[in-house]
């Protein structure tokens, strides 16, 4: 991100641009690497897990990052994919905010409820606030926080998305036992990608950081795909550590447009984002920085298909991977459908 961008480009960034792994470049390849240095060191490393919430049990984010000057900063995408179609219906996330290396729960659990098909991006600071404590008014020796998350809904998900506002490098840090997508596809055989961005927003990330979304269709015949695109709800998150938390906003998770696309047989169909906003039947909104996709075979059946999420950084000349989303809780053994068709066919409640 250059300077010129201003302020507030460079707080969408951060609840926006990640990287799940890193691009061709060199630079981004190589150097993200070096700087991301985590904020404790605990003397046995946490991992992110999808575990059944109904259970008790926690899906873990560690280690996050604390923003110092020139180091890093964390902040956490939740996104929810409950209900149907122009449903009202809400998931419900609760954040426990734990402390490392002693593994101490720093005040109350933070309840943050999300509408269908939306997405908000909440800054670890922020968390912490919400949780009744002083942000890095560590104890007991700790250094740092883990964040553990429960949401009783299957198609929960979430992203750690870390990013350097010194070096201006970023990094989608999901380290996700299950995919969202995995979840999506055996209980609606449908596929997402969260916080595409547009460049119809008020900060412009699809000009100066534009989308491409791929769809690799590994069937053997020619399949085409309908695209739904929803509002994340224009949300950005604020690296101030006395801010607020962001609230959702009323069109969180307003369907923008549904488009068309086929696929050749074991073949890519690559779709900058800029193709679907010139389509005439997408309506974007004043406030549409980011926007959720909902990608499902035109048939009902599973998708049969690879997904990408790619934003290209002119900074460093390089594409960077931003595709891969977690999903709070793992797949049950009584959902139907499944990657490679197998079960059933759900039809999507979009179509």
């Amino acid at each position: 991100m250059r300077k010129s961008l201003g302020l507030v480009s460079a707080l969408a960034l951060i609840g926006g641009l990640a990287a799940s792994t890193t691009g061709p470049h060199g630079t981004l390849g190589g150097g993200i690497s070096r700087i991301l240095t985590p904020a404790a060191q605990a003397a046995s490393v946490e991992h992110p897990a999808a575990i059944n919430a109904s259970t008790g049990n926690y899906a873990v984010i560690a280690p996050t990052f604390l923003g110092a000057t020139g180091q890093p900063f964390s902040s956490i995408r939740l996104f929810s994919a409950v209900g149907a179609a122009g449903s009202t219906t809400t998931s419900r996330f609760s954040a426990t905010v734990v402390g490392v290396p002693s593994g101490q729960v720093y005040g109350s659990p933070v309840t943050y409820s999300i509408p269908h098909l939306a997405s908000i991006s909440i800054g670890i600071n922020q968390i912490v606030k919400a949780a009744g404590v002083g942000y890095q008014s560590f104890t007991n020796g700790d250094t740092g926080y883990a964040v553990y998350l429960q949401d009783a809904d299957p198609e929960a998900g979430f992203q750690h998305v870390v990013y350097n506002g010194t070096t201006q490098l970023f990094e989608n840090m999901s380290n996700c036992a299950t995919p969202l997508n995995a979840q999506m596809i055996a209980l609606h055989n449908e596929m997402v990608l969260v916080n595409v961005h547009t460049s119809v927003g008020p900060s412009h990330l699809g000009t100066n950081y534009p989308s491409t979304m791929v769809i690799y269709n590994y069937y053997n015949a020619p399949t085409t795909y309908i695209v739904s695109v929803f509002n994340t709800g224009g949300l950005l998150i604020n690296t101030n550590a006395n801010a607020s938390p962001t609230a959702v906003t009323a069109d969180a998770g307003k369907l923008t447009c549904q488009l068309s696309f086929t696929v050749q047989a074991n073949s890519s169909r690559p779709i900058a984002f800029s193709e679907i906003e010139q389509n005439a039947a997408c309506r974007f909104d004043a406030d549409e920085d980011y926007a959720n996709v909902v990608i499902a075979a035109q048939t009902g059946g599973p998708p049969n298909a690879v997904l990408t999420h790619m934003i290209h950084v002119s900074l460093y000349n390089g594409d960077t991977n931003v595709s891969d989303v977690c999903a709070v809780n793992s797949v049950t053994s009584g959902a139907a459908g499944g990657a490679g068709g197998g079960g059933g066919v759900i039809t999507s409640p979009y179509l």
